[in-house]
């Protein structure tokens, strides 16, 4: 298939739009590489093309990859002081100490996962758009595929913290035998401003699991994926644990969550976040 530059352009301006609407402007490397890459696969996805080769194949495409990239990376040193405050409120979901623990019994969060509520929120977004609501449905699963882009608390400015996401409901909800499943870890994501690192920072931790999307079983209903972020204060600790890469299933059954609490010392989650999903027919665009 062969593509014109006016189409590129539509298709990457709408895989990127969201992030350029909203006044993302990344100082950070990662950032920039990591929003690159997801508006490339959205506009492949979307053309239907298989592989780089396919997508380059045109002189027209190849010349708008060079000035698109150009433009993209341009906006990493125009980082403006009123884009992202060190704490920015477009990162964050309020809610109240009793507004979180209602939520976390009325989806059996508590006493599932936690014993107890965290009295703070773990703002989650991926670059499709789709955020974690304690509680909301995602349906669109194809948008949550690759790992959030934006992860963020107040409290991650000021210490070192380890993040992850578990999934309670493994196999089904009606048999639990495989809980909890690690979709992610990171550890040792360092404090950081947000006016050089826009809610991004997880990308400078140790990713000791790869974030692995939800793939719910045709007919098992509503699942639960659980967000948890710990404070480590100022220490840095050394998991012993194997890396997990996405390939990598059976490792991630069974984690014992409070063993692992216990042997690094993180004490109770300070913050919390979950969302839901349930198998969907694919949605090819």
């Amino acid at each position: 298939m062969r593509l014109c530059v006016v189409d590129c352009i539509v298709l990457l301006f709408s895989a990127l739009g969201p992030n350029i609407v909203r006044g993302n402007k990344f100082s950070s490397s990662v950032g920039v590489a990591f929003l690159w890459k997801s508006a490339v696969k959205t506009t492949m996805d979307r053309c239907f093309v298989k592989n780089m080769h396919d997508f380059s194949s045109t002189f027209q495409a190849s010349l708008l990859w060079i000035n698109w990239f150009n433009f993209v990376m341009s906006m990493s040193t125009t980082m403006d002081s009123d884009i992202l405050s060190p704490f920015d409120s477009d990162y964050e979901i309020k809610r109240t100490p009793k507004e979180i623990k209602d939520a976390l019994i009325k989806h059996k969060i508590i006493p599932d996962v936690l014993d107890k509520a965290p009295n703070e929120t773990i703002y989650v977004e991926w670059i499709d758009g789709p955020c974690a609501e304690f509680g909301n449905e995602i349906i669109a699963l194809h948008e949550i595929e690759n790992q959030p882009l934006w992860v963020n608390n107040k409290n991650f400015l000021k210490r070192l913290n380890t993040i992850m996401m578990i999934g309670p409901d493994e196999p089904s909800p009606q048999n639990r035998s495989s809980s909890f499943f690690l979709y992610w870890l990171v550890t040792n994501i360092p404090p950081h401003d947000y006016d050089n690192v826009p809610a991004t920072a997880h990308a400078m931790g140790e990713k000791l699991v790869e974030y692995r999307e939800p793939m719910p079983p045709r007919g098992t209903g509503l699942h639960r994926y659980v967000f948890l972020a710990f404070s480590q204060g100022n220490r840095t600790i050394n998991v012993t644990m194997p890396k997990l890469e996405h390939c990598n299933v059976t490792q991630r059954l069974n984690f014992n969550l409070k063993k692992f609490v216990k042997r690094y010392d993180l004490g109770e989650p300070f913050a919390v976040n979950f969302f839901l999903t349930q198998w969907h027919r694919p949605i090819y665009l």
